[in-house]
Order: structure tokens, then sequence, then C-alpha cells
């Protein structure tokens, strides 16, 4: 089932941007005949890093699952290429004890069909055990390993499956998207349904049970090291975009910060800290997890860029994703003192726009809201400044709104979605994973 393809490290190349004085280091892999990127990190005890990421360097033209190492200063130091067989892509990977578990998706392009894999990689990055399994969840946002060592994911539906690919429960819960889950103390799991704006609890067998909060929309959610919940969401009405907020496991709150980024974002966090990024713009706060302060807040200098995973090793942030269709791994101080104020990407209190879910597997939702009747204009380029789609070119009135993008026969990559109104230009980026 499997065919593995060692990539030769000649065949990468190695480049150093403009910016990189904004790096601590700064690499980035690829070569000429397609497009590879880096998904997931996980920092290794002998200051190396293991990546999971995607080449579509391949014989039949579907992408294959890449495993990359790399030395605490960025060189590549091994790479490896696995085919499941169709067009395969990752979600994310984990250690447990001394193996990787790596789960995506696979997508016969010719039948029509979509699956997802779990696989086993041991330390040498091989995989040994790959477990398929068919399932009506055509899109996945997030992932979790559960306490009892089972798989649960969301995204248009919620799945349940064991670490050898066994499917314990598939319910059709009629939400909308589903864009993020925790595993709570009690058992039952916290669930962010994104269209519907409020988190959700649901038990082992993925029944609902009741609400838990309700919110203008929801993002993602995390559990912290103390058990607290943090959440990141955004509101429509007085257009403060983003708000994080910290409960504790009643759903009590304890303090909420507004008026961060307009954007996506996801959490992360850290010993001292509560990093919250925007992927697209790739945008970093940093607040302090007692008080909700404040304290870093800066823009990494990369052009039609993507950051899709991040780790911390002591003060600094490794950073993983795509630009230009190739890998790109980089490191930044988060000392306060050593990042610039960017505050470039904040948008004018007259405009909202936000793009979900991001990345996204064929459609994804582009919401704005404006306070003043407008002529607005919505277009998609690609990173080459060639026009893709014109989804939108009429007048609309005050109000939110929001149009949907179906990619259709789109190529996999990054794209900017243009909203032109009679007076400004905003752009945000957005990723299609096929």
């Amino acid at each position: 089932m499997l065919k593995t393809t060692i990539i030769l490290l000649c065949i990468l190349f190695v480049t150093s941007l403009f910016a990189q004085d904004e790096f601590l280091w700064y690499h980035q892999y690829g070569s000429e005949e397609g497009r590879e990127y880096g998904r997931s990190i996980i920092a290794e005890e002998d200051g190396t890093f293991t990546v999971i990421g995607k080449t579509e360097i391949t014989e039949n033209g579907d992408g294959d699952i890449l495993l990359m190492r790399f030395a605490a200063n960025g060189d590549s130091l091994f790479s490896a290429q696995y085919d499941m067989g169709a067009d395969d892509y990752p979600r994310d990977f984990m250690k447990v004890d001394d193996y990787y578990i790596g789960y995506g998706g696979s997508n016969d392009n010719e039948q029509g069909m979509a699956c997802y894999w779990i696989s086993m990689i041991n330390e040498d990055l091989e995989m040994e055990d790959v477990f398929l399994f068919e399932t009506e969840t055509s899109y996945v946002s997030e992932t979790i390993r559960t306490s009892n060592g089972n798989f649960l994911m969301v995204g248009d539906d919620c799945l349940l499956v064991s670490v050898d690919g066994e499917v314990l429960a598939q319910p059709n819960i009629d939400y909308g998207l589903l864009s993020s889950v925790i595993e709570m103390e009690n058992g039952n799991y916290a669930v962010v349904a994104y269209d519907l704006g409020y988190v959700f609890a649901m038990n082992d067998d993925l029944e609902i049970q009741d609400t838990l909060a309700r919110w203008d929309r929801a993002y993602d959610l995390i559990k912290g090291d103390d058990n607290s919940i943090y959440s990141v969401r955004s509101s429509w009405c007085d257009c403060d975009a983003i708000i994080i907020s910290k409960y504790d496991m009643n759903w009590e709150i304890q303090w909420m910060v507004d008026q961060v980024f307009h954007g996506f974002f996801r959490l992360y966090e850290s010993d001292d800290m509560l990093f919250a990024i925007d992927p697209g713009d790739l945008r970093i706060v940093g607040i302090n997890k007692d008080n909700g302060t404040e304290l870093v807040r800066f823009t990494l200098p990369l052009d039609a860029a993507w950051l899709n995973d991040y780790i911390f090793i002591e003060n600094d942030i490794i950073c993983i994703g795509e630009v230009d269709e190739d890998i790109w791994i980089g490191a930044v101080d988060r000392n306060p003192a050593k990042v610039p104020d960017a505050q470039e990407g904040i948008l004018p209190d007259q405009m909202e726009i936000s793009v979900f879910p991001n990345p996204f597997n064929s459609t994804t939702s582009i919401n704005y809201s404006i306070n003043n009747q407008s002529e607005i204009c919505l277009q998609i380029y690609n990173t080459r400044g060639q026009l893709v789609d014109v989804l939108l070119n009429q007048v609309m009135p005050v109000g939110q709104h929001s149009v949907k993008w179906n990619a259709g026969s789109a190529n996999s990559g990054v794209y900017l979605v243009r909203l032109n109104t009679e007076n400004e230009v905003y752009l945000r980026k957005t990723l299609l994973v096929k």
C-alpha cells in the first residue's frame, strides 16, 4: 500500500529572503517542479525539528506525504516521500512514546472518493502501519487525541476513530462548520460551532449535551496547562473583530481582551504567554495568561506566505509554512524589545472582513460588514497577480454579508481575496488545500 521515495537533498534549494534580518534564521526549501509545504512541526529532545507536509512532485501528479527533519538552525537533514495511492494531504501529527502518529486525508480525483488515514511513523520517519477509512466528513478543521487514545475529528461533521482506523462514532450533527474541539475534565468535549457562533458539549458517544457559551462568531478553543479554557472569537456588532477570553472549567470568565486584530486566529500556549496567530497575514499576538494584558504584537516579514504551525524553544518561536509554493522554516525572537509593533494590518472601523474556513478544501465563506452603503467588488487573485474569480460587483447595503467561493478546478495554493469599496481596498489571504 505504501510506496516510499527518498527525496535527495541535492534537489532541494535553500533561499535567504530579503527580510532575513527580521528572523534569527530563515530557510526556504523547494524545487521548480511543483509545490511543497510544511504542515506541522515537532521539537525533538536533541534540538532538531521534525515536520510533516505535502509535496506535489510525483509521477502521477497527485500529492504525497512529506516527512522532514531539520537541524536546530533550520538546515535540512533528511526527507522522505510517501504515496498512499491517491492525492494525499496531512492534517497534523504528534509524538507518542517512540512513535509519531500522523493523520490526514486522501482524495481519489478519478473516482471522486474521499477517505482519511492514520499512520504509525517510527523515529527514522518510516511509515510502518497505515489505516484508511472512508467518511462522510469531507472537511476536517481540527483533530485531537482523546484521553482514551482515540482520534476525534471535527469539521463539517464529527468523527471518532480508534488508533487502528476503526470508526467508532459518526453522528450527523447539523450545526454547520465545526472549527475546534477540546476535551474537558468530566470526559465531555467542548466543540465550537463556527456558523452558529456558540460552543456546545458532547459526550464520549458524540451525543450533544448542552450549550456552554454563545458568541457572534467562534473560531478556536484550547485547554491550558492549568485546565483553564482560552477562546478566540470575533464580534460583528462593534467592529472589534478579535476577542480573546479566559474561562475556568465552569465557563466563568476570568478576563477578556478585545481590539486585537481583524482576521482569523488560532491559539497556542507557552509557559508564560498565550499566543494567537493569523496564519494568512502572519500576525502574532502574545498575551499575559494571568490578566489578559497584551505583551507582544508583530508581523512576520513574508509576502504570499502561509504560517501553518509553530512551536516554542525557550525565547524563540520556530515557524513552518509555505511561501511561493515552497516550504519555509524560520525562527523569531518573541522578546517584545526585539519585535516591531506592527499596526498596519488593522482595518479601519468602517469595514470587517474575514475568510473561514481557512485553510479550506473546496468551498470557503468570505464574511464582511459595512457601516455605509457602498459599491463592493469582491475578487480572487492568485499569487502571480492573475484574476481567478469575481464573486461580487454591485452596491451593497449596510450590514453583515457573506459570499461563498467554490474553488472548483482551482489548484491548491495561496490566493488573495481582494475587496474593493468606493474608497478602500482590503486584502486577505486564503489557502486552498486539495
